[in-house]
């Protein structure tokens, strides 16, 4: 999708397919709502309809559509072309940190966010899930070692929908689908421990950690991290103290680059790999999907090798692969 086909969507049309609906209207087309991106009792939001723009008045900020949904999924203007060209008018969750600080909306004993509730959580069948996998470069026989398909309810609206799910290390989820890209509470990063105790690897998604397994065509004998959000950087800076070497996997973008330098001020040996691999890429994902096609895509999909992964990974379910970390090791 490109950017003038992404403003030429009425807002209001993508605000009623997410759950909004605005409180009260005037003559000249100008919508109010209580807004999106904030807890309020009067509603502060305005959209134009005319001219399709936005306003909140609470927060002083305002754009297009493009904006908009930056700022409901903490995004960049690539993330939410995403976003856009996913939508299908389902109802989705527009911000999490909002629901955490709704007193209404408090979290239950599962640790879902209060609006969200998994319902089921299983090995990825969902051929839509499938087709996601695909359209990101991930074979699903890598995917299946780390992610699962849930289902999800939002209870204000009673509507079930379905997403990849990664689980971190506090027993939240990141959830991705074609539609959708959110987590459950708590929100916390991932660790996939290797048996190397010299190295360990850190990456922003887990999207980027599938790549590299794929790229490297292994899974890496040391452990990774997944930030799963680049503010958990400070947390990870604890645990690489003991390691070596930290091989770092991230975002091409300013926020990307300013951890790469915190990583790189906690650890002697902090090396940068996004520089050299996919220097003209915003992220190792994104690298994969335009040249993996040309390069690997058809060797990795069609490799069939059966070998113990559980060699490498014992807490993994097995799903009849293995692949070893030798080429990380060679790489690095």
């Amino acid at each position: 999708m490109q950017i003038e086909e992404a403003k030429s969507i009425k807002i209001a049309d993508y605000l009623s397919s997410i759950g909004h609906s605005p409180v009260r209207c005037t003559d000249n087309r100008e919508l109010f709502y209580l807004s999106p991106l904030r807890n309020e009792k009067n509603p502060s939001f305005n959209v134009n309809n005319r001219k399709n723009l936005w306003y909140d008045h609470g927060l002083g900020i305002g754009g297009s559509i493009l904006e908009l949904v930056m700022h409901l999924h903490h995004t960049d203007w690539r993330g939410a072309l995403e976003i856009l060209e996913g939508n299908t008018c389902q109802p989705l969750i527009t911000n999490n940190l909002a629901m955490k600080n709704d007193p209404r909306l408090s979290a239950d004993d599962t640790g879902n966010e209060g609006n969200l509730k998994i319902i089921s959580n299983k090995i990825i069948e969902d051929t839509r899930l499938k087709e996601y996998l695909f359209k990101r470069q991930i074979p699903y026989r890598i995917a299946v070692f780390f992610l699962s398909e849930v289902r999800y309810r939002i209870i204000s609206t009673d509507k079930t929908y379905y997403a990849l799910a990664f689980r971190n290390d506090k027993g939240g989820y990141e959830l991705r689908s074609r539609y959708f890209k959110g987590s459950t509470s708590p929100k916390y990063l991932s660790t996939v421990r290797g048996p190397d105790p010299e190295q360990i690897n850190i990456f922003e998604g887990v999207f980027d950690f599938l790549t590299a397994a794929c790229y490297f065509n292994s899974f890496p004998n040391n452990t990774s991290i997944i930030l799963n959000s680049v503010s958990f950087a400070k947390k990870a800076a604890d645990i690489i103290a003991g390691y070596s070497r930290v091989n770092l996997y991230l975002d091409n973008d300013t926020a990307g680059k300013e951890t790469v330098r915190f990583f790189q001020s906690h650890h002697p040996n902090a090396v940068d790999h996004s520089s050299h691999i996919y220097p003209d890429h915003k992220d190792f994902n994104e690298f994969w999907e335009q040249t993996s096609k040309k390069t690997y895509h058809s060797y990795f999909f069609r490799r069939g090798e059966i070998c113990p992964v559980k060699a490498f990974y014992p807490d993994l379910p097995h799903h009849g692969l293995q692949l070893s970390g030798s080429n990380w090791d060679r790489h690095h």
